[in-house]
This record gives C-alpha cells, sequence and structure tokens, in this order.
C-alpha cells in the first residue's frame, strides 16, 4: 500500500483506537501510524506523563488524541480504559492489545508473583478488555480488535518459560 497516497493517509478516518502498551516502543509506533492514518488515539502506559508524551507527538491528520494510564494486572483499570477512551474520544473502534511484560526466568528462579504478573497482562488483560470493548462495538455491530502476538506463542526459550507460555 501506497503510505503516501491519499487513501492510505486518511484510511482511518473517524475512527477512534484504544492502544496499549503505547507509551513506549512498538505501541508507540503502532499510535503514531494509527493517527498519521486518521484516527483519533487513546495512548496508554503505566505512566501518565509518558503517554502524555506520545500523544503529544502524534501526527493528527483529522482526529484526536488522549493519554490513559493504568496497570494493566488490575481488572477494574482495565475496564477504565476502555471506558475512559469512549468518554474522551466518543466511542471505541479499534482496541490494539499491545501491551505485553517480558522477564527472563527459569522453572527454578521464576516467583509464582512474577509468574501472575505476566499472565495478568499478557492473557487476562486483553480478555478483560477484548470483553470490554464488545460491550461498546456489538451495539454498532461494528469493530476491530487487535491481539499483538510473539514467535514465543509457537516455541519457547530457555529462559523465558512464563512468557512463553503467557503468549
Amino acid at each position: 500500500m501506497d503510505t503516501h497516497s491519499s487513501n492510505a493517509r486518511d484510511s482511518l478516518a473517524g475512527q477512534v483506537a484504544l492502544i496499549t502498551g503505547s507509551s513506549q516502543g512498538i505501541g508507540a509506533g503502532i499510535a503514531k501510524l494509527f493517527a498519521a492514518r486518521g484516527a483519533s488515539v487513546a495512548v496508554h502506559g503505566l505512566d501518565l506523563d509518558a503517554a502524555e508524551r506520545v500523544a503529544g507527538l502524534l501526527p493528527m491528520a483529522g482526529g484526536q488524541a488522549c493519554a490513559l494510564a493504568g496497570n494493566l494486572q488490575d481488572e477494574t483499570a482495565c475496564r477504565k480504559l476502555v471506558e475512559g477512551t469512549v468518554e474522551r474520544l466518543g466511542r471505541l473502534d479499534i482496541l490494539v492489545n499491545n501491551a505485553g511484560v517480558f522477564h527472563r526466568g527459569t522453572i527454578e528462579d521464576t516467583s509464582v508473583e512474577l509468574w501472575n504478573e505476566i499472565f495478568f497482562v499478557n492473557l487476562r488483560a486483553p480478555f478483560i478488555l477484548c470483553q470490554e470493548a464488545v460491550r461498546h462495538m456489538k451495539p454498532r455491530r461494528s469493530g476491530c480488535i487487535i491481539n499483538i502476538g510473539s514467535v514465543n506463542a509457537s516455541f519457547g526459550l530457555p529462559r523465558l518459560l512464563a512468557y512463553s507460555s503467557s503468549k
């Protein structure tokens, strides 16, 4: 697809997207692309200041941006991210479950607490976010949910036990 054509530039015009883990890294890149394509974007991170920095840098092409913070280990925080997006940007058309926790560890040195953190963020949070997003998408019979995966879903590495299991 030609990223410089008019169709590419406004291919997401009028759409509202929530992108988890978009205050840095791949998520910030997704947020920038969506904004450049015309979407309104809710930028999420653990730290509100970091999310606000990314939201302030988005190349808005007709949409708007907002910053939201929340710890994805918390069910209520997950649900509030969707609600906050709808309150601030009017609705939710696209959910991108991008956030992920990546810790190294073997069976011997991975604590139950670390296992739970990885599973809560990488597996449980996307489920809760999807549940909440569908409540807004289903009545309109429209919406898109993107779950970012990993090659570690197919094969594990020796020190990625919990991460690979969560993917």
